[in-house]
C-alpha cells in the first residue's frame, strides 16, 4: 500500500510540474509576442525580482547607471521595449573580472 501511495504522489508531482512548465511556456510566448512589456514580465524574462527591475529603473532615472536599463515612462507606468531590454541584458564584449580581497 505504501509504494502505491508513493507512486501516486510521484504522479501528482510530475503532473503539477508539467502544468507549471506549460504555464511558464505560455507566459513567455505571450511576452515574446509583445513590443512592450511590464515590470513583472521583464523580471520573468530576465530571471530576477520585480524589485531589482524597479531599482534598475530608479538608477537609470537618476543617471547613476553605467548602462541604464531601457524603459519608457508612460505617465507613471513603467514599461520596457522588449527587444531593447534583451539587447541591454546581453553580455558586453568585455568581461569584467571581480577580485575579492581579504579584509
Amino acid at each position: 500500500m505504501r509504494s502505491f501511495s508513493n507512486a501516486m504522489a510521484t504522479v501528482r508531482l510530475r503532473h503539477n510540474l508539467l502544468m507549471m512548465l506549460a504555464k511558464l511556456r505560455d507566459r513567455l510566448a505571450l511576452i515574446k509576442a509583445k513590443e512592450h512589456i511590464t515590470v513583472k514580465e521583464a523580471a520573468l524574462l530576465l530571471s530576477c525580482s520585480q524589485s531589482h527591475i524597479r531599482k534598475l529603473v530608479m538608477l537609470a532615472r537618476k543617471g547613476k547607471a553605467r548602462r541604464p536599463v531601457p524603459y519608457v515612462d508612460m505617465e507613471g507606468v513603467t514599461i520596457f521595449p522588449r527587444e531593447s531590454l534583451l539587447d541591454w541584458a546581453r553580455p558586453t564584449s568585455h568581461l569584467q573580472v571581480v577580485k575579492h580581497e581579504a579584509a
